[in-house]
C-alpha cells in the first residue's frame, strides 16, 4: 500500500477490508465493523468494446470473512448476529451483454 507502505488489507484497500481495520471508517463504521467490498466489477478498453466486464462475488483478493470467528474476536457487533453471513471468495467471471453462439443456438439470454 502506497500511504503506509505495508501489505495490509484494511479500509484504504480496494477490497474495503473493514473488518480488518483498528481505524474503521470515521463517521460511517467503526473499528473492526463487520463492513466492506462485496462484490466488484472491473473493466477495460478491450472488454468494452465487447460489451464485457470482469466480476466477482467476495472480496477481490481472496480472503474470506467468517461471522462467527469475527463476532468472536469483536462482541461489539454481536447485534448484527442474526444477518452476518459468511462472505465466501468466489472464482471471477466474465460478463458479457452480447449472447455467445451456444446461447444464440438455444435461444437463452446472455446473461
Amino acid at each position: 500500500m502506497m500511504l503506509t507502505h505495508e501489505i495490509d488489507p484494511n479500509e484504504r484497500t480496494i477490497c474495503g477490508h473493514i473488518d480488518k481495520s483498528s481505524r474503521g471508517l470515521p463517521g460511517w463504521q467503526g473499528p473492526y465493523a463487520p463492513a466492506g467490498v462485496a462484490q466488484v466489477k472491473v473493466t477495460d478498453a478491450e472488454l468494452a468494446r465487447h460489451l464485457a466486464f470482469v466480476a466477482g462475488m467476495g472480496h477481490p483478493c481472496g480472503l474470506e470473512f467468517h461471522a462467527d470467528a469475527h463476532l468472536e474476536q469483536h462482541p461489539e457487533y454481536n447485534w448484527q448476529r442474526p444477518l452476518l453471513r459468511d462472505l465466501k471468495a468466489n472464482a471471477w467471471i466474465t460478463v458479457s451483454a452480447v449472447a455467445t453462439s451456444t446461447q444464440a443456438a438455444a435461444g437463452s439470454p446472455g446473461r
